[in-house]
């Protein structure tokens, strides 16, 4: 930060204005006290103070970050549009200060010269015909008709590698993720230009080769694996009359995409299933991969048997990468948040492995011998032929047996305008379930007279052993349907 702040002195603007100079002093001075607190936090570090350490350290990364936002952006922000036809559809913004290149690398922006995945969301308006339109072919998306002052000034390439299937479900509400796209993004001086093609992976080529290129191609590929370990999903959104939802999840990477088995009738799905996507293609240069894993997009639909599925959330996650030369280290279970719009919609338990595979030899390309189990064949359930979760991942599981005491219902609202009068609770725990009576008249009488119920949690309804997998128990009133 000191060395920053002296280079910052020696720096002079072109013309600055009077908010340029204030920002210089205020940058310098934040800067140089910022590295006084930071070297006062490190050496008053011991063992019994890390956490309040680590709190404090925290706040000085969000000041940082705060200063590094720019109160005037001297380019405007990136918009690549998803057209259908002569209507715009989704749309992603990307800041300008991301992509845009220098010479020198410490200047340069974090994702300038990198395939990033964009997520795409939906648009209320649409105003087709304005310049800088894009199109949408096999081949990707693709800038046609640029501006005359940007191509003059400011060059700005962009190649799509793989534009996705549309993700979002149909009648979704704008700000829904609508596509997937993996795209090259490139920002610099029209005199920069002969930079823009040496950044680009080696396994891809561009074309023509002298120059901005127009498109790219593949003259070598390199093979991965993905390994979907889904273990269960909590705290789904109910979407059947019962209260509950028929759960069943879709996992996306690149241009594949595998689904898990319907579980009728829960909230919190256990699937204990393992999806493989073998001889996937990842764009991206391999040293940028452990940083940058492609995005895993896991959907959470309900199923119905005589309609389209209903989307109940959405998760991202990111693979761990195991390139050739990497050890293999077994995998851990993660949460990852589920949400539909801004709303929470649970979570999932689940871990993906994105492993290189060997393709040195003369055959087809193959696991590294060093992942385990190399033998997926002993992982097939015999009644359902889904793979199930190697023993190395599934978390030790045990039973338990849940005593419930039910005592009365106060305060039940209506139902369609009616009162309810013969409510009935349903408790769902790991999959299973335990019912209530039937109170015969509500109104007169709410209190149960079968007070003790309980149920076992055998085989997959186990519950972990860690506190951190424990399920939760879910109360249904089947006459309101309120959860």
């Amino acid at each position: 930060m000191i060395q920053f702040c002296h280079s910052a002195e020696r720096r002079t603007m072109t013309r600055p204005n009077a908010l340029d100079r204030c920002r210089v002093k205020l940058l310098t001075h934040s800067l140089n006290l910022m590295a006084k607190q930071g070297l006062r936090l490190l050496r008053s570090l011991r063992q019994n103070n890390t956490q309040r350490t680590v709190v404090l350290a925290k706040k000085l990364l969000a000041r940082l970050h705060f200063l590094a936002q720019e109160p005037q952006p001297p380019l405007p922000d990136v918009l690549v549009w998803m057209f259908s036809g002569q209507r715009r559809v989704a749309y992603v913004r990307v800041p300008a200060q991301d992509v845009l290149f220098s010479v020198v690398e410490e200047e340069r922006g974090r994702d300038c010269g990198k395939i990033q995945t964009l997520l795409l969301t939906l648009v209320s308006l649409y105003s087709p015909g304005c310049p800088g339109t894009h199109s949408v072919d096999q081949a990707g998306l693709k800038l046609r008709n640029p501006p005359a002052s940007a191509s003059q000034v400011l060059g700005l390439k962009a190649c799509a590698t793989t534009a996705q299937q549309p993700l979002g479900a149909p009648g979704a509400a704008p700000g829904e993720v609508s596509a997937k796209l993996e795209l090259f993004l490139w920002l610099g001086l029209g005199k920069q230009a002969k930079a823009c093609p040496s950044e680009l992976p080696t396994d891809l080529l561009p074309e023509p080769s002298a120059g901005l290129p127009h498109s790219l191609y593949r003259d070598d590929f390199s093979y991965f694996q993905l390994r979907a370990h889904l273990y269960q999903a909590r705290g789904v959104l109910a979407a059947d009359d019962s209260g509950l939802s028929d759960p069943f999840a879709r996992v996306l990477i690149s241009t594949q995409c595998q689904t898990t088995r319907v579980l009728e009738q829960t909230l919190s799905p256990l699937w204990d299933e393992l999806l493989v996507f073998d001889q996937l293609i990842v764009d991206g240069r391999r040293e940028h991969l452990r940083e940058e894993p492609p995005l895993v997009v896991i959907n959470v639909f309900d199923y119905n048997k005589f309609g389209p599925a209903v989307f109940l959330g959405r998760a991202f996650a990111a693979p761990r990468v195991k390139l050739i030369e990497d050890p293999y280290q077994r995998p851990d279970l993660q949460f990852f948040p589920l949400r539909k719009g801004p709303q929470a919609a649970g979570e999932v338990i689940a871990t993906f492995e994105l492993i290189e595979l060997d393709y040195s030899g003369h055959l087809e390309p193959s696991v590294p011998s060093d992942v385990e189990p190399q033998d997926l064949a002993a992982l097939v359930e015999p009644t359902s032929g889904h793979l199930s979760l190697p023993p190395s991942v599934r978390p030790v599981l045990r039973a338990f047996r849940v005593e419930v005491l039910f005592w009365g219902l106060r305060g039940l609202g209506r139902v369609h305008l009616f009162e309810v009068e013969k409510p009935q609770v349903v408790l769902e725990v790991a999959g299973r379930r335990v019912e209530s009576e039937v109170l015969p008249n509500y109104r007169e009488n709410p209190n149960f007279t079968e007070l003790v119920q309980h149920v076992t949690v055998r085989e997959k309804g186990k519950f972990p052993t860690g506190v951190r997998h424990h399920n939760r128990l879910y109360v249904i009133n089947e006459a309101s349907k309120q959860v």
